[in-house]
């Protein structure tokens, strides 16, 4: 569903266009025209204020053309603890508590819609903790040139010492 602020945006746009072929013939000297087309600017102007104001609308506009949107709060740790997981567990944990078979791919795939983050998000956190975590089922190296961020590594010293099933017990609270 289009949001109200980008079809007044379409509109606006189809009379600039309308405007502009009408004053380019030679014929057309009109008064009128030209407080249409300002009137049109001055709606223009309204419909960015409002972008500014209406934070729904720049969560849809961001997920409708790529900008990057915030995590916060509980959603990022939420992916942390996700990514800690599947550094130290790979996928398997994931298929072990979705009773699944999934291969590596459609776990981060089915993880990032469950989540609402994408995929690359998850893959870039998981490999932050690879070369940090003590890694049971497979040797990834991730990104073992950068430092651990302090909220990864706040997750890993809580966790390190924690055994599989009640790591697995937390993981099915956030995924299931």
């Amino acid at each position: 569903m289009t949001h109200p602020v980008n079809e007044i945006e379409r509109l606006i746009y189809d009379c600039f266009k309308e405007i502009t072929d009408h004053t380019m013939q030679t014929d057309v000297l009109s008064p009128q025209i030209k407080s249409i087309n300002a009137n049109l600017k001055a709606m223009t102007e309204l419909v960015e204020k409002l972008k500014t104001r209406d934070s729904s609308f720049n969560t849809a506009y961001a997920r409708n053309y790529g900008q990057r949107e915030t995590m916060r709060g509980d959603e990022k740790g939420n992916v942390i603890k996700l990514a800690y997981v599947l550094s130290r567990f790979d996928y398997y944990i994931i298929n072990d508590i979705l009773n699944s078979h999934y291969n590596q791919g459609e776990v981060f795939r089915v993880l990032s819609d469950k989540l609402k983050v994408k995929q690359n998000t998850l893959k870039n956190y998981r490999d932050a903790f690879d070369p940090h975590v003590k890694q049971e089922r497979s040797n990834r190296r991730g990104w073992h040139q950068k430092e651990l961020p302090a909220d990864f590594q706040a997750r890993k010293s809580l966790w390190d010492t924690r055994d599989h099933d009640f790591i697995k017990a937390e993981i099915e609270k956030i995924i299931k």
